[in-house]
């Protein structure tokens, strides 16, 4: 017997349907670069902000401004610096902004600053871009409002204490500055201080205790209250020669010695001589002159140059012959006739100062 098969088949067809998932980026639209145009000193640190949008804005997705780079140009100069921007890649997509800080050239120039705004990280793959300038100028020398130099200070300026370079309370100068004569409060030379200093003991150079004065300065008489013993005394005068010859010689002349008395606080003596009178006129003028062996030239003469003038310089006696009151010296005085002058009697009168 023969048996058929039958077989029954179905078959069902799968329809897949394939989404393509495709993803639209964002534009960078950037709107400017803020400071505009400004000017600082050389080297300084500047600040640059970048602001811009994402377009069109995609909320709460991811806006692609993820890097941002400012450059300050000319290019050869290298100042450049590159920030990524973790905040802005999600977000509304509008008034972004990245800052960059930089140091500004060293040569005074006006320069161009660029930002640029990035689609990856690392600055790659560059969008948009914005520039401004920026001047460089090395500042002027500033106004010392707090002058440290001679002390003047400006009133509304908070200034430190000034160095006082020229010192007019304890006579110290600089040398470097031109100083006016200081002030000395502290007095080292007559011993006068200011109460308001705290002063050094002063250098007496007018010692009136032990009698030491100093040759350069005005002092007063010495030990207080000044004793003078004995006066002024033409004691006696003696001719030790009353005749002479008409020659122009004082070897051959008259001479006369005076003992005088000086007082012990006054010991520079001076004589003077009117003209002699007689048989004729005798000049005392170039014709007359003192000496003393008491006095401290040694004996030197000094003329008489004038009829009634006393003798300049005067003798400073320094040597006593008595020990009496006083200063008791010998003063010769010499007298020479002039060719010519007539035979016969004459007489003068005199005069003796100390001082």
């Amino acid at each position: 017997m023969t048996k058929q098969l039958k077989f029954a088949a179905s078959f069902s067809a799968v329809v897949a349907s394939l989404v393509m998932a495709g993803v639209v980026l964002a534009d960078i639209d950037l709107g400017s670069i803020t400071p505009e145009d400004q000017t600082v000193a050389p080297s300084a640190s500047v600040t640059y902000t970048v602001t811009g949008d994402t377009s069109p804005p995609n909320p709460g997705v991811d806006n692609d401004w993820k890097s941002t780079r400012v450059t300050i140009e000319p290019e050869g100069l290298n100042i450049t610096a590159c920030v990524n921007n973790p905040n802005h890649s999600i977000g509304a997509g509008v008034g972004l902004t990245a800052s960059v800080t930089l140091t500004a050239p060293a040569v005074d120039g006006v320069y161009t600053v660029v930002g640029k705004g990035f689609r990856s990280a690392d600055c790659v793959n560059e969008r948009d871009s914005e520039s401004t300038t920026l001047t460089v100028v090395t500042p002027p020398p500033p106004t010392d409002y707090c002058d440290t130099v001679d002390g003047i200070q400006d009133e509304e300026f908070d200034c430190p204490e000034p160095t006082d370079y020229c010192d007019t309370v304890d006579g110290v100068q600089d040398e470097e500055f031109d100083c006016p004569p200081p002030t000395d409060y502290c007095d080292t030379v007559d011993g006068v201080h200011d109460e308001e200093f705290d002063c050094p003991e002063p250098t007496d150079y007018c010692d009136t205790v032990d009698g030491v004065q100093a040759e350069d300065f005005d002092c007063p008489p010495l030990g207080g209250e000044v004793v003078c013993e004995g006066a002024l005394v033409v004691d006696s005068i003696e001719t030790v020669d009353g005749s002479g010859i008409a020659n122009n010689s004082y070897a051959s002349g008259w001479s006369f010695l005076f003992h005088i008395t000086v007082p012990t606080c006054e010991t520079h003596l001076a004589m003077k001589f009117a003209d002699w009178t007689g048989a004729g006129t005798l000049p005392a003028g170039g014709n007359m002159r003192i000496s003393s062996a008491q006095a401290d030239n040694a004996g030197a003469t000094v003329d008489v140059v004038a009829a009634d003038t006393y003798t300049t310089p005067t003798l400073n006696m320094t040597s006593d012959l008595s020990a009496s009151a006083g200063v008791q010296v010998d003063v010769l005085v010499e007298v020479k006739m002039p060719i010519g002058t007539p035979n016969g009697s004459y007489s003068t009168s005199y005069g003796v100062q100390s001082n």
